[in-house]
């Protein structure tokens, strides 16, 4: 599975953090980056094929599932969302639920803490 949003996530996510940072001048970078990875981000990052694929693979249970923290609750949270679809819009093919997901926001980033702490030290030295 690859990010082909990774600009786009880095921007939304060096935002997040930075609004954080302006309302919490004590925080560390690490305490900073930790609390943005479970706000809202603009979207869920990955394409199209990618979504159609998770929502397959959670019709098959035998599936093999990632191995990551960060792409399991990626997985977890997109299969939810389609849950929600599907009772709302029953008679959708999958491909329509996959492109009402990659238009919505994603309840979270997905990154774990390091990388997010590793991810927000390099956006700010670029920023510099």
């Amino acid at each position: 599975m690859g990010l082909i949003y990774l600009k786009e996530r880095n921007a939304d996510f060096l935002r997040v953090c930075e609004k954080i940072r302006s309302k919490n001048k004590h925080l560390s970078i690490e305490q900073i980056a930790s609390q943005a990875i479970s706000k809202e981000a603009g979207s869920y990052y990955i394409g199209l094929q990618e979504i159609t694929r998770i929502i397959n693979a959670s019709k098959a249970e035998d599936q093999a599932k990632p191995k990551s923290i960060a792409k399991k609750t990626l997985w977890e949270n997109i299969v939810l969302r389609y849950i929600e679809l599907k009772e709302k819009h029953p008679n959708y093919r999958t491909i329509e639920y996959a492109q009402m997901i990659i238009n919505s926001k994603a309840p979270r980033f997905y990154i774990t803490e390091k990388t997010a702490t590793t991810l927000y030290y390099k956006l700010l030295k670029l920023k510099q």
